[in-house]
């Protein structure tokens, strides 16, 4: 985040932002098959009406957002390192609701250093993903399969 190539993309919509969670969590799901993640992954998709399937999630992003950026509002743009701090906040939500020892495992790999750089090597590969994802693509929607 901090050590990010010159060029690259440092502020975000906050579609963007949401996006590179959705990517973060379904990285992390294929990357542990932990069923928390993919609880989460699922019912972070967007459904036809942009909302993600689980509504209560938006609510819990936003309010997220909100304690990262006290003065946050939808129109502003979103700094990577706001973005991973939200998805972090985001995931300390989930476990101060319902605790989880998958998701608290990986809110302490999401740790960073006096630079702002995450210190987990595949965690950074997941987030920098993620951001690339979240940039070219928007974010996930659910479909489902017709023949």
């Amino acid at each position: 985040m901090g050590n990010r190539p010159a060029g690259v993309i440092n502020l975000l919509t906050r579609i963007q932002a949401f996006a590179a969670m959705q990517y973060f969590f379904d990285q992390y799901y294929w990357k542990t098959l932990s069923n928390d993640f993919g609880g989460i992954s699922s019912c972070l998709m967007l459904a036809d009406d942009n909302k993600p399937v689980d509504a209560a999630l938006e609510k819990d992003w936003i309010d997220s957002a909100q304690i990262i950026i006290p003065n946050y509002r939808p129109e502003m743009l979103i700094s990577t390192v706001q973005a991973y701090a939200i998805t972090k906040e985001f995931l300390e939500l989930y476990c101060r609701i319902g605790f989880s020892e998958e998701v608290q495992a990986l809110i302490d790999r999401m740790q960073l250093d006096q630079n702002n750089n995450i210190i987990d090597l595949e965690i950074r590969q997941f987030w920098d993903k993620s951001l690339e994802l979240a940039i070219q693509n928007g974010p996930m929607y659910f479909s489902l399969l017709t023949k």
